[in-house]
């Protein structure tokens, strides 16, 4: 199908029947276009209010609508109508991305309306003013609620169109794309800094990166999630893979698997409009496999049979990754150690066993009403109470630990003391319950008492307040004031995942199944630490089963390490 689609002069894709969002879609769209990229604000406002919480969306839009006389109200609407639009399963299918990114041009059929591919490109794609205010998307345009887009965030649900227009660029070298792109560079970069950006890519993208662009497509076939990206992949990499649909799920996806582990190399996606790119890392792949002990029926099951080391290319990812490029946990200074090798079924790394889990929290979830978001808080405050009150790592009170760990000490860019405040109004929605629990009076009142930080608030004041008219607004669904960081990196990163600490005092975030006996693992050349099990009944004592990436406090930046690899051992998944 590859040859087809390239071979045609134009493509016409049915995306479905229309509805109410698809006239308002492409009028928003159209009218995106027509409007010159110093004179952004009507759209970049209107979006930027998408992504705030809904109770700042209302006062902030009744003060618009008195200035500018309902404009943002209605620019609202069509950006819902876009982004409905865009949300159609038929972008969500792997296969159609030969439609796309192959075909000379393409026309995208609605009903009885029809639009441009080109024009969809401009809009995602177009230069737009930067987001001033810290609660609004950093991201591009088109972007999944509180997720970055996909671009720079490699695996999270973002704008599947965004990443169609990507691969196009790459596909094709003769597309009308590529020559407005041309045209934009020329206007936003001067002489001096055309020196190091690149627009023109000779190169088709390599299979590695196209799996993790794609990753949130969906297969039929759970062969499709690779089979699908050949054709548009580089040709030495289609040369190592035969297409069959006989062959186990399991054994195609262990086949690719090193090739993933390997990243990208020097292929990377870059920004067009400030030259910022991403590839993928060596061993970054390790970080989309994730697991967790919560049973929902939304969340595919992991593919039966894959060796715990190799991710599963049909399996979304349930939460954001851990994997930042700013951590350094394990990826300074080794380059002679940063290597792997794979053996059958089984991942050889070279590792620093840095500690053992000693305790763990409850999985964090998410249901309605405040019991469970409570039931979250409580387990918290348990496992922190466990920890002496310094922190030996850092130096930091425990309670300021917590917070920060739970948010992956991400605190840009609000800032460190705008960061802390929106964990203590976490803290203040569940007041009542705090001060009318038993247990977890006890440990709050404990945990208070040695906290230095502020990192806590004092009980009293809000307690004395109204309660049963506290109590009720409480009851609805949480709505953070200001930026509220904290909520927002909790529900995208925390989700699912576990707090923990080590027997030498160390406080961490990894997988929903980590257990009490785990090992904290920094492996050569991996930002991240890992958690793995030692299996039982293993000739080897250094063979483990891989659970999953983690978030250890205190060490991300390389410090357990302090520049030695002595302390490297080899090991087995």
């Amino acid at each position: 199908m590859s040859h087809i689609y390239s071979a045609a002069k134009e493509v016409w894709v049915w995306l479905g029947v229309e509805d109410d969002f698809t006239l308002p879609a492409i009028k928003t769209l159209r009218l995106m276009n027509s409007m010159p990229p110093d004179a952004p604000e009507w759209y970049w406002t209107a979006n930027q209010h998408l992504n705030l919480p809904q109770d700042k969306v209302e006062d902030e839009a009744q003060e618009q609508i008195a200035k500018r006389n309902n404009w943002i109200t209605k620019s609202i609407s069509g950006f819902e109508a876009l982004l409905a639009l865009l949300d159609r399963a038929w972008f969500q299918r792997v296969w159609i991305m030969q439609e796309i990114t192959m075909a000379m041009r393409v026309t995208l059929m609605c009903g009885s309306y029809s639009l441009s591919w080109d024009d969809l490109f401009r809009a995602v794609q177009r230069p737009y003013h930067p987001c001033n205010d810290p609660a609004c998307n950093r991201g591009r345009l088109l972007s999944y609620k509180f997720s970055p887009a996909i671009k720079f965030n490699l695996g999270n649900r973002g704008s599947e169109a965004q990443i169609l227009t990507e691969v196009r660029l790459r596909t094709r070298t003769d597309i009308e794309e590529r020559r407005y792109l041309y045209d934009q560079t020329q206007s936003l970069f001067d002489g001096s800094n055309k020196a190091h950006f690149s627009i023109i890519w000779d190169n088709k993208i390599s299979l590695s990166l196209l799996l993790a662009c794609s990753w949130h497509f969906k297969a039929q076939d759970p062969r499709d999630k690779v089979f699908a990206l050949l054709g548009m992949s580089r040709q030495e990499d289609r040369n190592k893979i035969v297409i069959d649909y006989e062959l186990p799920v399991e054994q195609l996806y262990t086949s690719i698997a090193a090739m993933f582990l390997a990243g990208s190399g020097s292929d990377v996606l870059q920004d067009w409009k400030n030259g910022d790119s991403e590839g993928l890392e060596l061993l970054e792949g390790l970080s989309f496999i994730q697991r967790s002990s919560i049973d929902q029926p939304s969340w595919p099951t992991r593919t039966s049979n894959l060796p715990s080391w190799v991710p599963d290319f049909n399996q979304p990812l349930i939460s954001s990754r851990i994997f930042r490029p700013r951590f350094q946990a394990a990826s300074s200074n080794l380059a002679g150690r940063s290597s792997f090798e794979v053996q059958g079924n089984v991942l050889k790394v070279q590792g620093f066993i840095l500690d053992r889990v000693g305790a763990v929290a409850e999985e964090s979830h998410q249901n309605p009403g405040t019991n469970s978001l409570f039931f979250n808080l409580e387990s918290w405050l348990r496992i922190t109470h466990s920890l002496e009150p310094v922190y030996a790592a850092t130096g930091q009170n425990r309670a300021e630990v917590l917070w920060r760990t739970l948010m992956l000490d991400e605190t840009e860019p609000v800032g460190q003391e705008r960061a802390k405040e929106s964990f203590r109004e976490w803290v203040e929605m569940f007041s009542l319950e705090l001060y009318h629990s038993q247990r977890s009076r006890k440990l709050y009142d404990d945990l208070k008492a040695t906290d230095d930080s502020n990192s806590l608030i004092e009980l009293g004041p809000f307690v004395n307040e109204d309660e049963g008219k506290r109590l009720g607004v409480r009851s609805v669904n949480y709505s953070p004031r200001h930026d509220g960081s904290f909520y927002y990196l909790w529900v995208s990163v925390d989700l699912t995942r576990r707090l923990f600490t080590t027997r030498n005092g160390y406080m961490g975030l990894g997988p929903g199944i980590v257990e009490p006996g785990d090992v904290v693992v920094l492996i050569a050349g991996a930002r991240t630490p890992y958690i793995l099990r030692p299996l039982v009944g293993q000739d080897s004592p250094t063979r483990y089963s891989f659970i999953g990436e983690a978030y250890v406090h205190g060490v991300m930046n390389g410090e357990a390490l302090d520049g030695r690899e002595d302390v490297f051992e080899a090991l087995e998944l």
